[in-house]
């Protein structure tokens, strides 16, 4: 089969991509959210293709990175399972603050019922001192399944916190 591709620092890690893979072979998710593309969509998209359902929504908000997965995608013949989106950010107002937020397609917006997110982006980097990965669950909650799981990479990653923001 196609090797796995690229990644980086940013990657997926082997003992989080273990998690992920775990659950998602117990629970078969049928619909899948992922914010931030990369090892994990080609990872998340062999299972899904190996179990012969489900469908992948990949958001990404950087068009080169999201054209490279792309690349991978269409190499693994994953293409029936996944769908990587460009997914630009830009001010959001949740829960009464403002958040560089994920432009969301209609494409996803029309998915139906989300049974699993992965919360991998947007990058802590383009808001060092606040919570930019927060709005992923106002943003999908009228779209959660009754079992949906939300899976949060880097959940325990020391940030610091803005004045007047909670932490995490």
């Amino acid at each position: 089969t196609y090797p796995m591709p690229f990644g980086g620092s940013w990657a997926l890690t082997p003992d989080a991509a273990v998690v992920l893979a775990r659950e998602i072979a117990l629970n078969r998710p049928q619909t899948i959210v992922e914010l931030g593309s990369g090892v994990s969509t080609v990872l998340i998209g062999r299972m899904l293709k190996q179990a012969g359902s489900g469908k992948l929504f990949s958001l990404d908000h950087d068009p080169s990175w999201a054209a490279e997965t792309r690349r991978h995608i269409e190499a693994s013949g994953l293409q029936d399972h996944v769908v990587v989106l460009d997914a630009p950010l830009a001010k959001q107002p949740f829960g009464g603050q403002e958040f560089n937020w994920y432009q969301v397609p209609e494409q996803l917006k029309q998915a139906g019922g989300i049974d699993l997110i992965i919360v991998d982006g947007p990058p802590q980097a383009l808001d060092p001192n606040g919570m930019p990965r927060y709005p992923a669950f106002p943003a999908f909650l009228a779209q959660l399944s009754p079992q949906a799981m939300i899976y949060v990479d880097d959940a325990k990653r020391p940030q610091k916190c803005a004045p007047g923001r909670a932490g995490p």
